[in-house]
């Protein structure tokens, strides 16, 4: 049987002699990227010393349900960064990963081949292991008609294209921070 054990050390690092000191403050850590998944952190000890350690960052899943390649990849590089970014190109396939891999979070196209949005939610929304997953679509259907019918699935959000990263991170942190979900909201683009 394979373990996760593996070994961690701390450093205590006299304050005079660290070239980051000035970035740490007595109030917050220093973090510095090592690889997926981990960082070290840095922080100022009253005694003058800084403290080091390494930290397990469980980043929270993301699966992206869509079928064009190019914006697939706009949206991994946008959220790889804070997220567990797990990807589908189809409905289908959106509903076998969410099934097996259970994300925090659906990010799903409604225009799909295989398997549309629509009927990918109704699966999704009707299998137990599934249901609570909040589902958010990213599309191009914009008529009210297709929103409507987006929340008469069980969508939890609805945004439509084209959208602004800081749109889409805002609602993301909404969902992922909510520890009930009471309403969904509706993102719209309107153009004149």
């Amino acid at each position: 049987m394979a373990s996760n054990i593996g070994i961690s050390c701390t450093l205590l690092i006299p304050l005079f002699r660290c070239s980051f000191s000035s970035k740490v403050s007595q109030n917050k850590a220093l973090e510095i990227p090592r690889g997926n998944n981990e960082i070290i952190r840095i922080k100022y000890l009253e005694s003058g010393m800084l403290f080091a350690y390494n930290c397990l960052i469980m980043k929270k899943k993301i699966l992206i349900v869509e079928d064009d390649p190019a914006f697939l990849n706009i949206l991994k590089l946008t959220l790889n960064e804070s997220f567990n970014v797990l990807l589908a190109n189809n409905g289908k396939e959106g509903v076998d990963l969410a099934s097996t891999l259970l994300p925090d979070l659906i990010l799903m196209d409604i225009m799909m081949p295989v398997m549309d949005g629509f009927n990918a939610l109704a699966l999704l929304k009707d299998n137990e292991v599934t249901a609570t997953i909040p589902v958010i679509f990213l599309t191009g259907k914009v008529q009210f008609e297709d929103i409507l019918e987006g929340f008469r699935k069980g969508a939890d959000h609805y945004i439509t294209k084209p959208f602004t990263s800081s749109q889409l991170l805002s609602c993301i942190d909404s969902f992922l921070n909510k520890t009930g979900r009471t309403s969904s909201l509706v993102s719209h683009h309107v153009t004149a």
